[in-house]
Order: structure tokens, then C-alpha cells, then sequence
């Protein structure tokens, strides 16, 4: 019941951003972003595994698999983003600081040492530059590790076991190692 209330709480509460950005008339010029930093957490909802929380995807939040990574975002930019716009692309939250400068007109004042690329051609339809691999790492790196080149997906779940491999493309649940 709380989590269900806290979701009802959460999408009046988009919808009155939402509605309050029409109001201003700032909607045209604003880019509205909803998404989350992690997939589902096993204790939040009373059975996760009942409810399907990150079905298909494996496990849940803290977790180097599928379920703790990967999340979905939604993004609406009137006149920007054209309705109904999907994107297979693989991104990361510091993707945002390199796209919000160059919507600012400022792609230069990022950091040339920062790991970030621009989304901003993925969500405008344009050529979207993509990265070579994305790398996760738990705690400091003793508990887990996992690297993800396109499709491929490398595991080390902890030090003393054995790494491993999942073709994501064929086995989105990270089920046949």
C-alpha cells in the first residue's frame, strides 16, 4: 500500500510539473526528464519477485546484472523530441552534464576528462555517438565488477568467483552464462 501510494504521489506530482511548465508557457523551451538511478530494490515491495518488479531483467538494485542497471527514461521536449521517439541507446547519468552544456551552447566547457558523452542526438533524432563500453564497479570494486561492450556483457560477481559472460542481445535475463 505505501509503495502504491508513493507511486500515485509521484506521477500527480510529474503531472503538476507538467502542467505548471504549460501554465508558464515554458513547456516549448524545457526539457522534461523523468527516470531513476537504479532498477527496482528487492525491499520496497512486499514481494518483488511476485510483482515481476524487473522482469525479465535479473536481480535488483545494487546488483551488477540487468535488473540493478538498466532503467528506463522518458523524456518530452515539445517541438524537440518528436512523439512516440524510441532509442536502444546505452547511456549513463554523467551522459547528462555533456548534454545539458550543449543544449546550453556550451559543449565546450565540459571537462575534456570527463567519460561522458552528449545524448542529445539520440533524443532529437540526430547521429548519436555511442560509447565503447560501460563499467560498473560495487563498493570498491572487491564485491563486483561488470563491463558491457555493445551487446556483450562480462560479470565478476566478486573476487573469488568466476567471471561471467551474457550476450544481451539473446538472453536479456542474464540466464545462460
Amino acid at each position: 500500500a505505501n509503495m502504491a501510494g508513493m507511486i500515485s504521489h509521484m506521477d500527480r506530482s510529474v503531472g503538476q510539473v507538467d502542467a505548471l511548465l504549460a501554465e508558464l508557457g515554458l513547456s516549448e523551451n524545457t526539457l522534461l526528464i523523468f527516470t531513476s538511478d537504479n532498477g527496482a530494490d528487492r525491499y520496497s515491495i512486499a514481494s518483488p519477485e511476485f510483482f515481476k518488479a524487473n522482469a525479465p531483467l535479473r536481480d535488483f538494485k545494487g546488483t551488477l546484472y540487468e535488473g540493478g542497471l538498466r532503467i528506463p527514461m522518458v523524456a518530452r521536449w515539445p517541438e524537440k523530441i518528436a512523439a512516440g521517439t524510441v532509442t536502444d541507446h546505452q547511456c549513463y547519468f554523467g551522459d547528462f552534464m555533456p548534454t545539458f552544456a550543449e543544449m546550453a551552447g556550451n559543449s565546450a566547457g565540459v571537462p575534456e576528462d570527463v567519460d561522458a558523452i552528449s545524448m542529445l542526438p539520440a533524443l532529437t533524432g540526430g547521429v548519436q555517438e555511442e560509447h565503447d563500453f560501460l563499467y560498473w564497479a560495487t563498493g570498491t570494486g572487491e564485491q563486483g565488477r561488470a563491463c558491457r561492450v555493445g551487446n556483450w556483457k562480462a560479470v565478476w560477481p566478486a573476487r573469488e568467483e568466476p567471471v561471467e559472460l551474457y550476450d544481451l542481445d539473446t538472453d536479456i535475463a542474464e540466464a545462460n552464462n
